[in-house]
């Protein structure tokens, strides 16, 4: 019996090291599904000079835009519809508070960024990315973006009002406000390049007078000043608000004829203007685009990404950006004018 048992273990040891030993057939690699994680929720406020002019109601149809194309991302506006630093400040400390808990981003086109800069700080060390808009020195934002740059614009139109002037005679420059940092860099750079460029061209007022982006209150102004300088041949303005002023007050003097008007603004704001004669040329850029291209920014920064030279955010115009330090500039400009203003309707910018 003993010498039975000694023979089925040696068996068993025997099957058990042969089927140890033998190669086993190569396991089914296993493959894991990858995690599906939606997009993280993002809010962006934008915070415009003021809220319900023409400019800004198309700028943050870009954000809406971009919102629509990105469904983790809502869009709000905040701000007042007086255009002053301290309301934008009491803004930005609203979404401070009310941003606390998610990833946020703050597009700010700014009245005086001297004036907001400590509060923008306080956004961004509350982790809020901030890109601010007519800014270009602005310290505490991650970046300012403008359309262009300010001095190749500059020098094209002034040959663009010299053009319109006959080369001689007195011009006006009216600005939204003297502290703005943007228009004061506009209006600049049209003086600078006019005084270098057409010595029969004639300033007739400095400091420029203020529209305080107000319609009502520009086309009163304007109507002042057409009176005090009855020779006035060319005005431009920086403020697409003020302007629509100025071209009722040229209507109204039928002074179209004689007076080369340029101003920023979009299309559907300056089409009577344009058709009357009021208005000459509308320059800039088309703002909704610009609100596009912010969002794009915020949600990148937000990403962990940088914004490099030569970067696309989405948006025409803004397809192949200019970096320098924290600014960022677009790449061209639109010119509208009677010859092509339905055309340009037509397609929405």
């Amino acid at each position: 019996m003993k010498k039975y048992l000694k023979v089925l273990v040696v068996l068993s040891l025997v099957v058990f090291l042969v089927a140890a030993c033998a190669p086993t057939p190569a396991e089914e690699p296993v493959v894991e599904e990858p995690e599906v994680v939606e997009d993280e929720e993002i809010l962006i406020a934008f915070l415009p000079k003021s809220i319900g002019g023409a400019w800004f109601t198309r700028m943050f149809a870009g954000f809406e835009r971009y919102a629509e194309k990105n469904p983790n991302v809502t869009v709000i506006q905040i701000g007042a519809s007086e255009g002053d630093a301290a309301l934008q400040n009491a803004a930005i400390e609203d979404f401070i508070t009310q941003a606390q808990g998610v990833k946020a981003g703050l597009a700010i086109s700014f009245v005086s960024p001297e004036a907001t800069e400590q509060t923008t700080k306080k956004a961004m060390d509350a982790g809020i990315v901030v890109i601010g808009n007519e800014a270009p020195a602005a310290v505490n934002v991650h970046y300012d973006i403008e359309a262009f740059d300010i001095p190749t614009w500059g020098a094209a139109l002034a040959d663009e009002m010299a053009n319109g002037m006959g080369g001689e005679g007195e011009y006006l420059i009216m600005v939204g406000k003297l502290s703005s940092a943007a228009h004061m860099a506009w209006a600049g750079a049209l003086q600078e390049n006019l005084e270098a460029n057409y010595p029969n061209i004639t300033l007739v007022q400095d400091p420029y007078p203020e529209g305080n982006y107000d319609q009502q209150a520009s086309y009163e102004k304007m109507t002042e000043l057409l009176k005090l300088y009855p020779d006035l041949k060319g005005v431009f303005c920086t403020s697409a608000t003020d302007s629509a002023g100025i071209a009722r007050a040229i209507d109204d003097a039928g002074k179209q004829d004689q007076t080369y008007f340029i101003t920023f603004g979009t299309p559907d704001l300056y089409e009577d203007f344009l058709k009357s004669g009021a208005t000459d040329v509308v320059t800039g850029w088309d703002p909704s685009m610009m609100g596009e291209a912010m969002a794009n920014m915020i949600v990148k920064i937000l990403n962990g990404e940088t914004i490099e030279n030569g970067a696309d955010l989405g948006a025409f115009g803004f397809d192949e950006v200019i970096v320098e330090g924290k600014l960022v500039k677009g790449n061209s400009w639109q010119r509208i004018t009677v010859e092509n203003v339905d055309e340009i309707l037509e397609r929405d910018y």
